[in-house]
């Protein structure tokens, strides 16, 4: 595909107003078309919508291994932006093309479908795969399936260059990212009769500062120069708790996420903290097993000497992005671990 061919087919992609959360089936037809046209093999694969699919294809010998490239279809909003064109038509002015993901990355999707399909139809000693995924805005809930057939390759995939043209600057590695949402239950009250109740808002405090002590101490524990923050890092995001002043809370939620070093744990770095759960076991149907480390539900109950009742905290370990059920736990042995 020459040039201005790359440049019809980012104009069709930018055309398609995949927004996060909406269809992209048509710009994933548009994909696969091509490579069809180039005797390339592809093959869609299921999201987690049912109006939404991955992609993935491959062009030269399918049993060596070798590069994926990595792109997604989806792009942010734009609602209430200010444009001076329409964004999802591809405009050209001067030497620059204007549109909806042009750079990020629509363009580097049209540019890797072009190189490929040119690709496929020579004679390739090593393949070549790109991997299209959906719903990447929308905290990459589409990749595992994706991921999922490339690991079930014959010749699993060697190495992989993403797209992402953040800053236009090569990046060789990735801080890691996990995401909890903790649950903290207590027993509501009215302000006049306070100690009489357990504010759950003041316990979720407790554990905001413990999670904030653990990330300064994490500044000390392992160090890689090349990321601008050279360590791991803890954020706490969005709390809810309360409905009114005079009403104590029996309920608070909050988020946060843990960025870790290429070859650090996750779940290894928080258990660092003496105030985090060490060992966690799930109930189901009234047994008891050991619990997996990324998809299990704990419970800690914290006992307040001055109302003597139970403060739940709930921890899920899952993903934000992840929906579904999600099992009950209790800790091991005895005691409140936080």
């Amino acid at each position: 595909m020459t040039r201005d061919g790359s440049r019809g087919l980012l104009a069709d992609l930018v055309g398609f107003p995949t927004v996060a959360g909406t269809s992209n089936l048509d710009l994933v037809a548009r994909v696969a078309t091509v490579f069809d046209d180039a005797g390339a093999t592809v093959t869609e694969l299921p999201a987690t919508r049912d109006d939404a699919r991955n992609l993935h294809a491959v062009v030269g010998p399918a049993d060596v291994p070798r590069t994926v490239l990595a792109a997604y279809s989806d792009v942010v909003g734009v609602d209430g932006l200010r444009w001076s064109s329409a964004p999802f038509c591809l405009i050209r002015r001067d030497e620059r093309l204007y549109g909806r993901a042009t750079a990020d990355m629509k363009g580097f999707l049209a540019v890797a479908v072009a190189a490929m399909a040119s690709a496929a139809r020579d004679s390739l000693d090593r393949p070549v795969h790109l991997g299209l995924s959906a719903n990447e805005e929308l905290g990459c809930i589409g990749t595992p399936p994706l991921l999922d057939a490339l690991g079930a390759l014959a010749a699993p995939p060697s190495a992989i260059v993403v797209g992402e043209p953040t800053e236009r600057r090569v990046a060789t590695r990735h801080k890691g990212n996990t995401a909890w949402t903790v649950h903290v239950r207590g027993r509501g009250y009215h302000s006049s009769v306070a100690p009489r109740g357990v504010d759950a808002v003041a316990h979720a405090a407790r554990l905001v500062v413990g999670i904030e002590e653990l990330g300064r101490r994490l500044a000390g524990e392992g160090r890689d120069d090349a990321f601008a923050e050279p360590h791991a890092t803890l954020s706490v995001g969005p709390i809810q708790g309360g409905m009114a002043l005079n009403v104590g809370p029996d309920r608070c939620t909050f988020a946060f996420e843990l960025r870790t070093l290429p070859g650090q744990l996750a779940e290894t770095t928080l258990g660092r903290s003496p105030r985090w759960p060490g060992s966690w076991r799930r109930r189901r149907s009234g047994s008891t097993t050991p619990a997996s480390s990324s998809s299990s539900r704990a419970q800690a109950t914290h006992r307040s000497p001055a109302a003597g009742s139970g403060c739940r905290r709930t921890i899920d370990r899952r993903p934000l992005s992840t929906s579904g059920p999600r099992p009950g736990c209790t800790p091991t042995g005895s005691g409140c671990p936080w």
